[in-house]
């Protein structure tokens, strides 16, 4: 019955009977990228965390993401990058005068391109606190 129903969906779609959807499917990809980023990139976060970062470090989460996925932290790979995602995304994350910017020492870390998230990379992996070189307020115009 199964392939009967298929190929009559097929005739009528071929036939222009019925509406076809395109479906476009998107995988995060599975091999290290880490070797064509720069060594020091940029994560946004909210300053009422910062204590804990001091202190543990940054830790994956999967808080206020877009899509499903496993737990992980994002970066950007530029300043500016991190100025776009800022006014294009985060802010609705974050509220008023909390955004801040960690600048981090990203050597040794496995890095992922996120493919529904251009401009973005994340990983998988814990980040010790000395690995943050620095930490501003982000400045909201």
């Amino acid at each position: 019955f199964k392939g009967e129903f298929s190929n009559k969906v097929l005739k009528d779609a071929i036939n222009g009977d019925i509406l076809v959807r395109v479906l476009s499917l998107v995988f995060d990809k599975k091999f290290d990228e880490s070797d064509k980023y720069p060594s020091i990139m940029y994560h946004i976060t909210n300053s009422d965390y910062l204590n804990n970062i001091k202190r543990k470090g940054l830790v994956p989460k999967s808080k206020s993401k877009q899509s499903s996925h496993p737990e992980r932290i994002y970066f950007s790979t530029t300043k500016e990058k991190s100025d776009k995602l800022w006014n294009g995304n985060f802010k609705m994350y974050i509220p008023k005068n909390k955004g801040i910017l960690l600048t981090v020492n990203v050597d040794g870390l496995n890095l992922y391109e996120d493919p529904n998230f251009p401009g973005a990379v994340y990983t998988y992996q814990n980040i010790s606190p000395n690995k943050i070189i620095n930490i501003e307020p982000i400045e909201e115009g």
